[in-house]
């Protein structure tokens, strides 16, 4: 499930930072918690709900250095859950609030929907990339639990590195734990980029977003933005569709649109 909210821009010239994937995070917690501090915390541990949302969908918009001028009169964003009580309150506190403060500006909330879920089959399925998909492991497996107290260093991988579907199966099927869905140790996963949109841009695919950890610091996360052509049962198929590709999709990267033709 995803909710699709729509922003009006009642400014003339704004310029958000093309790096806004822990401010649009932040968005999401403060609403949530506010929702939570008035119903006397009867909603969803953020630590345990799974969501992922897109980059902010702008219609007309220019690059200017490191920042997004907004040139649209309109824009509107995608958060996607596999829980529905995270989107309903999510709805509801966008709806109370109004208005939302994006680094430093207040856009309106015009309206808010269910986007329509698609339908998903045996074969195989495209999608585009609505936020970059990022993977990676640790230089330090074997102590990764303790990764933050001993500053181990990420090791981001992509299509073309041997360990890259490991991983990105591996994550899928914690995923698929953690909301009870049962599968076979080898279910079937099998995901290609779009080889076309590849030599369209040249194997120029990879992204990098600075943003800030949730101990404050400076994080440069590595990942693809480029159609993906995903096999899968489709029930695994809406669990991508709604908690995202990939890692950290709590700070919106993985998010991913069926495309139809």
């Amino acid at each position: 499930m995803r909710l699709q909210v729509f922003f009006a821009n009642p400014h003339k010239e704004v310029l958000l930072p093309i790096n806004n994937n822990h401010t649009l995070a932040a968005v999401i917690k403060k609403l949530i918690d506010a929702k939570n501090a008035a119903d006397e915390n009867s909603g969803p541990d953020m630590e345990n709900t799974l969501f992922t949302f897109s980059q902010l969908i702008i219609p007309e918009r220019q690059i200017v250095k490191d920042k997004i001028a907004i040139l649209s009169d309109s824009f509107h964003w995608f958060i996607a859950s596999p829980d529905e009580q995270f989107l309903r309150m999510l709805a509801e506190s966008f709806h109370e609030t109004r208005s939302i403060e994006i680094c430093g500006f207040l856009f309106p909330v015009d309206f808010i929907k269910l986007a329509e879920t698609p339908s998903f089959s045996e074969g195989d399925d495209l999608f585009t990339c609505l936020s970059p998909v990022t993977v990676f492991q640790y230089e330090q497996p074997m102590q990764l639990q303790n990764t933050r107290k001993m500053g181990s260093k990420r090791q981001y991988l992509f299509p073309n590195d041997d360990a890259y579907y490991h991983y990105l199966k591996h994550e899928l099927k914690k995923k698929l734990i953690r909301m009870g869905i049962l599968i076979q140790e080898n279910f079937k996963f099998n995901i290609k980029l779009d080889q076309e949109y590849l030599r369209k841009k040249k194997y120029r695919v990879t992204k990098k977003i600075n943003i800030k950890d949730e101990n404050g610091n400076d994080l440069e996360v590595k990942g693809f933005l480029a159609p993906v052509r995903i096999k899968a049962r489709p029930e695994i198929l809406q669990v991508i569709y709604d908690t995202g590709l990939g890692q950290m999709n709590e700070f919106g990267f993985g998010m991913l649109e069926k495309v139809y033709n």
